[in-house]
């Protein structure tokens, strides 16, 4: 017989997963950094930062694609204001793609 599930354990769950990613850091969780770096580097032509805690496999995968498709290069900085948590802070200017599908008024 399956344990049930409550909705507590479901809430104690999820504050601990967020709680986890509030402490490494960063201004965008670990499962959505390769979408924030494929923002960046479609951008307008202006420099975009965004600060990351530890890349993932699948944000450094991300880093490889877009220097490879977009010729676009990730500037890297590390920041350590805060000691607890350091944080990376990308940046790149875009590629200023449009949506050419886009009907113009």
């Amino acid at each position: 017989m399956q344990k049930q599930v409550t909705a507590e354990d479901i809430g104690l769950a999820a504050a601990g997963l967020l709680l986890d990613q509030v402490k490494k850091g960063g201004n965008v969780d670990s499962h959505h950094q390769l979408f924030c770096l494929l923002l960046a580097a479609i951008a307008p032509d202006n420099v975009t930062r965004v600060r990351l805690g530890p890349l993932t496999p699948a944000g450094d995968a991300g880093l490889t694609l877009r220097r490879d498709f977009f010729s676009i290069s990730f500037s890297t900085k590390k920041d350590t204001t805060y000691s607890y948590s350091p944080t990376t802070i990308y940046s790149c200017i875009g590629a200023s793609l449009t949506n050419v599908s886009k009907k113009s008024a």
